[in-house]
C-alpha cells in the first residue's frame, strides 16, 4: 500500500505509477495497480499487488530458511512489467469442484548429521529417533491434518521421508518398517544401511479423515536392533474447493476445460492463476467464485 511503502522511507507521493518495477532474482515480475482515479500517478489510495513464494533453492540453503525476497524498484521513463487479465465467465462446461492438495507433516527437533546420504536425501533435522531392540517391535505415532475431503473415492498417496542410523552389514535389508494409517495396515518398509530413503504407497481415499489422521509406524527389530530417524510425511489427495482463513489456492488436476465453484472466499477476494508464478493473470468476469 502507500502507507506502507512511505512508512518504510521510499519517496512514492506523486510518483509516476508506470515506474514501479519488481525483481525476484534478476527477473522482473509482472504486478497488478490498484489506481482508482487512473490518473497514472501514485497517491494514497494507490497499491501494488503481486504475488510471491517461498524461498525455493538447493537442498542446503533451503535448510536455513524460506524466506524469500522480492526488489521494487522505482524508475523515472521506465516501463515495469504488468499483469494481464483472461475473462473466466461460466458458460457451462462440466463441474469439476476438485482440487489436488499435498499436506506436509514435519517438525524438526532431532538433529542427526550423517556420514552418508546416499540414496536418500541430505536431511539432517528430523521429526523423531525410532529405536526398537532386537526381538522387538515398537510403533510411533505421528498426527496428520487433513482438511475439506473430497467424496468421490479416488487414490491417494503418502509419503514417507526415513534415514537409518543403525547398521548391520550381515543384514541386508537391515531396515523394516510397518505402516498403518487410522488404524489400517497400508505396507512395509525395507532399505539397507546408514543412508536415507523416500518410501512412496498408493491409498484410497476412504481411509482418510477430515480433520486429525494417525500415521503409526512400527519399527521392527526382529533381526537387528533398529535406530532410525523420521523425518516428514506428506498425503496427496484431492479436495474440495473450500477457502481456509479467507484463502484458496487450487492446483487442477484435470485437463481440459472445467467449471470451478470456490467457496469461503469473501466478496472483496480476487482471482489469480499462478501457473507461471513470475506472470500471474488476474481473472475477471466470474459470477460470484464460480468461473470457467
Amino acid at each position: 500500500s502507500y502507507e506502507t511503502l512511505i512508512t518504510a522511507g521510499v519517496p512514492v507521493t506523486g510518483a509516476a505509477i508506470a515506474g514501479f518495477q519488481l525483481w525476484h532474482q534478476g527477473n522482473e515480475v509482472a504486478i497488478e495497480v490498484d489506481d482508482p482515479n487512473n490518473n497514472g500517478l501514485f497517491d494514497p489510495t494507490d497499491a501494488l499487488v503481486f504475488y510471491s513464494e517461498k524461498f525455493h533453492g538447493s537442498t542446503q540453503d533451503e535448510k536455513y530458511t524460506d524466506e524469500n525476497v522480492y526488489w521494487l524498484s522505482l524508475e523515472l521513463g521506465a516501463t515495469g512489467k504488468r499483469m494481464t487479465s483472461r475473462a473466466v465467465p461460466p458458460t457451462g462446461a462440466p463441474a469439476a469442484g476438485i482440487c489436488a492438495a499435498t499436506v506436509v507433516a514435519e517438525q524438526n527437533l532431532e538433529y542427526f548429521a550423517r556420514w552418508n546420504n546416499n540414496p536418500g536425501t541430505s536431511t539432517t533435522w528430523f521429526w523423531k529417533r525410532m529405536i526398537a531392540p532386537r526381538g522387538q517391535v515398537v510403533t510411533y505415532n505421528f498426527p496428520i491434518s487433513l482438511s475439506n475431503l473430497h467424496t468421490t473415492p479416488h487414490t491417494a498417496t503418502l509419503l514417507i521421508e526415513v534415514a537409518g542410523r543403525s547398521y548391520d552389514v550381515s543384514v541386508n535389508p537391515d531396515h523394516h518398517l510397518s505402516l498403518t494409517l487410522n488404524g489400517t495396515p497400508l505396507g512395509d518398509v525395507f532399505w539397507d544401511g546408514e543412508v536415507g530413503y523416500v518410501a512412496l504407497l498408493e491409498l484410497p481415499s476412504t481411509l482418510l479423515q477430515a480433520g486429525d489422521n494417525t500415521l503409526s509406524l512400527g519399527v521392527v527389530g526382529t533381526t537387528v536392533n533398529q535406530d532410525v530417524y523420521f523425518d516428514r510425511a506428506e498425503v496427496s489427495y484431492l479436495r474440495e474447493p473450500v477457502a481456509a482463513a479467507g484463502a484458496l489456492t487450487c492446483k487442477v488436476p484435470e485437463t481440459g476445460t472445467h467449471t470451478y465453484a470456490f467457496s469461503g472466499l469473501p466478496a472483496e477476494a480476487r482471482l489469480y492463476d499462478v501457473t507461471d508464478p513470475l506472470n500471474p493473470i488476474r481473472l475477471r468476469g466470474h459470477q460470484a467464485f464460480t468461473f470457467q
